[in-house]
């Protein structure tokens, strides 16, 4: 069974969704991963990946006034260990 690794860098200058698609395929081309498996991890504590079919672009903007709806400005986190920024509502961060 062939394996491959790669890390995927992505910028995240803010909260908000970040497509990296491209950068897997890529991968998966130069590696010559035709089908299989692939394994995502993230390391932060508090992102989160989100698999979707993105075939319609309102999609992202659903979900982005989603999440901020369920981080509003003026809620009180506990978890703030990692620095100001860490947990903070979307709107807050920018």
């Amino acid at each position: 069974m062939k394996q491959a690794f790669h890390t995927i860098t992505v910028p995240t200058p803010g909260p908000g969704l970040y497509e990296f698609t491209d950068a897997v395929k890529t991968f998966a081309r130069e590696a010559e991963i035709a089908d299989g498996l692939l394994t995502c991890f993230i390391r932060h504590t508090s992102a989160s990946l989100l698999v979707q079919e993105n075939a319609d672009p309102d999609v992202q903007k659903d979900l982005r006034d989603f999440f901020a709806q369920l981080a509003k400005n003026g809620m009180n986190f506990r978890h703030t260990a990692e620095g100001p920024d860490d947990s903070l509502p979307i709107s807050a961060r920018r």
